[in-house]
Formats: structure tokens, C-alpha cells, sequence
């Protein structure tokens, strides 16, 4: 409530009275131009990318006032179990139909369900999904993370051996990679110590 409302109400004793009063001054049950207005909010409240949380809220603030209003009164207690049930599918579908597109699959398992989830459950039922889902791109994401520090960390690069391995480092190979050599050593003569060949 704002200042300039509350200090117009500060000086009655109890919160009814404080209700009753501003019921009257601003509120017209009858008022169908209101009802509409609230249905308005309800069917158009999306998630648009917000946590779960928030938009469930939001959805459940206009219920409750939805509630408040209602005025259709039954006697028969079949009548009125039909009737919670029938307001009550019709919220599972404006949950539904306000989930971001990345739950479309998860409406489609709620809707399949026999009996169908309350709203309560229904959001129960998307949040595990979505905790699933983040607890597994985060699982996926410590792998990916862990095979490029490992990648990085292996050794490319084996400098040569062999005789001539001084020979190559000081002749501008020094900065080059090399490929660990899997051939069989070259040959070394005997009695002249050059390569290539052995003595006979």
C-alpha cells in the first residue's frame, strides 16, 4: 500500500477494518471490467527466460485473486469436486502454456500424466527437470573443461637423439616440433662411425 493510501487508513484499529474500508473504496466485486482484466494477466504471464520460481509466483497471486472473486456457490459436493477440478486443469494449462520453449518436452510428459498433475505438482515436476538438466550441462561442462587442461598439459614435443642431435639444435632446428621417433635407429659404421652403412 502506498504512503498516501496508508495514511488515509492509519488510524483504524484492525487489519479487517482496514480491508473492509478499502474494499469498499476501490473495489467492486461486480465489476466484470476488473474480473476481466485479472484473466488478462493470468493468460498473458509467460516466463520469458526467468527463474521458475518468479513466474510461478506471479501465476499463483493472480489464482488467489481469481479465487477471492469467484461468486459461483454449489451445494452439490460432486458439483463442486467437478468444478475444482475443471479450474484447476485449466491452470496446468496456462502453467504449461507459459513455460519457455526449451520445457516443451516436459509439457508434453505432464500432459500424458493419468491423472493429471495439479498445478503444485505440475511445477514440482518441471523444477526437477530443470535441476536435472543443470546438474547435467555442468557435469558435461567439468569434462570438457578437464580434457582441454589435459590436453594442454601433454608434451607435443621430443627433441631428436642420436649423433647428430647436437648438430640439429644448433642448426635452426631448435625451434621446431618434433614427432617421437617410432622407426628403427639408423645404422652406425664401425670403423668410420658415419650412418647408413656398417662395416662389412
Amino acid at each position: 500500500m502506498s504512503p498516501d493510501i496508508m495514511k488515509l487508513y492509519i488510524r483504524l484499529r484492525t487489519a479487517r477494518e482496514i480491508w473492509n474500508t478499502l474494499e469498499k473504496a476501490f473495489y467492486d466485486g461486480s465489476d466484470e471490467s476488473q474480473l476481466f482484466s485479472l484473466n488478462q494477466r493470468v493468460f498473458s504471464t509467460k516466463q520469458i527466460g526467468r527463474p521458475l520460481s518468479m513466474y510461478y509466483g506471479d501465476l499463483v497471486e493472480n489464482f488467489q485473486e481469481l479465487d477471492h472473486r469467484d461468486r459461483i456457490i454449489m451445494k452439490d459436493p460432486d458439483d463442486v469436486i467437478a468444478y475444482r477440478k475443471s479450474v484447476e486443469i485449466l491452470r496446468v494449462h496456462t502453467f504449461l502454456n507459459g513455460l519457455d520453449a526449451e520445457f516443451e518436452q516436459v509439457r508434453g510428459e505432464i500432459l500424458k500424466k493419468d491423472p493429471i498433475l495439479d498445478v503444485e505438482e505440475a511445477c514440482a515436476y518441471v523444477h526437477r527437470v530443470s535441476v536435472r538438466r543443470t546438474t547435467l550441462n555442468s557435469e558435461v561442462d567439468h569434462v570438457e573443461t578437464s580434457a582441454t587442461v589435459a590436453r594442454r598439459a601433454k608434451p607435443k614435443t621430443a627433441l631428436p637423439t642420436g649423433p647428430n642431435s647436437d648438430q640439429n639444435r644448433t642448426s635452426g632446428y631448435q625451434n621446431r616440433s618434433y614427432e617421437v621417433r617410432t622407426t628403427k635407429p639408423e645404422r652406425i659404421c664401425t670403423h668410420c662411425g658415419e650412418t647408413g652403412h656398417t662395416k662389412l
